[in-house]
């Protein structure tokens, strides 16, 4: 719950600025530490002991949020983030399913 709020917080202006946030939002890199897709901005990261991924759809308010205590090679927090996305997206278009 605490990547959550965090999430909400950062996107709700709570953390940095809105134009900053916008900004950080913005680019098509991972300058600010975020990737940017159409519809969600993401994290992920990796050590020899521990993976994470983390995305937030920001329209639709919904974070996937996948913490995991095994090295990338046993098992990788961004593949098991894809296969739970699945469950929740009816296309690729990233409508929710009702």
């Amino acid at each position: 719950m605490d990547l959550y709020n965090w999430n909400s917080a950062l996107a709700g202006n709570k953390v940095i600025g809105k134009k900053t946030f916008e900004k950080m939002i913005s680019s098509d890199s991972y300058g600010y530490g975020v990737y940017r897709t159409e519809d969600s901005i993401l994290h992920s990261g990796a050590t020899y002991v521990f993976n994470s991924y983390n995305e937030s759809f920001l329209k639709d308010k919904i974070s996937f949020i996948v913490l995991v205590n095994k090295p990338q090679s046993e098992l990788n927090a961004t593949i098991v983030a894809g296969k739970i996305k699945k469950l929740f997206f009816a296309d690729e278009n990233s409508e929710i399913k009702q």
